[in-house]
């Protein structure tokens, strides 16, 4: 969370034109003097003047020692406009004390099931010989067609649908081979554990190998 009630704190300037008119959810915390006895209405005033949706909310007296208080703390979980967010704290200030607002950010998009990778699969950054005249490839026409066409299988491919299958040619296979077992050989000495371990599950269960 960001916190927004510090000054010189960013997250208090006015948020951009695209953005002032989007929702921020907010979680705030505040104390009422009195609270016990003048109840929080002043607090909820604030509130609805600043059209916030209260999602939680949640009060407890204020304890001095063992002793408790006719203080209240007050937590709050809610939605406001951006362009909001900076005159709701203020207004809360006005009739609370210590008051703290932190922003909730949202988690950015990412897959939690297997046919989400449906989704961002085209994402994975490839050396393509197409376009960068660096790649050894980039010079044979009969590479990067045959290149193309195995790649597109993998492209086009969407959870639920039969594993596409690849005749690999002999020169194809020997050639796999040859890499396979150099590099294999190299692992153990430059790979990180992390790699390692799941390199081992890919032979153990995936049929990762030589030939």
């Amino acid at each position: 969370m960001e916190p927004l009630d510090l000054p010189g704190n960013p997250a208090l300037s006015v948020p951009s034109a695209s953005r002032e008119m989007e929702r921020a959810t907010l979680c705030l915390t505040f104390a009422l003097p009195d609270g016990k006895r003048t109840g929080i209405a002043p607090a909820a005033q604030a509130f609805q003047l600043s059209e916030a949706k209260i999602h939680h909310l949640e009060t407890r007296p204020v304890r001095m020692g063992r002793k408790a208080t006719d203080d209240l703390e007050v937590f709050v979980r809610c939605e406001v406009l951006n362009c909001k967010v900076s005159s709701l704290v203020d207004s809360l200030k006005r009739v609370a004390e210590n008051v703290k607002a932190n922003r909730e950010e949202k988690a950015p998009w990412f897959p939690t099931k297997i046919r989400d990778l449906d989704q961002c699969h085209h994402l994975i950054t490839k050396y393509d010989p197409s376009s960068d005249h660096h790649h050894p490839g980039y010079s044979d026409p009969e590479y990067r067609k045959r290149r193309a066409f195995i790649a597109d299988l993998a492209f086009n491919f969407r959870q639920g649908d039969p594993l596409p299958r690849v005749e690999y040619t002999v020169h194809e296979t020997a050639t796999w081979k040859e890499i396979y077992q150099k590099l294999s050989s190299l692992y153990p000495t430059y790979a990180c554990k992390q790699y390692l371990e799941a390199f081992d599950q890919l032979e153990k269960y995936c049929g990762y190998q030589a030939d």
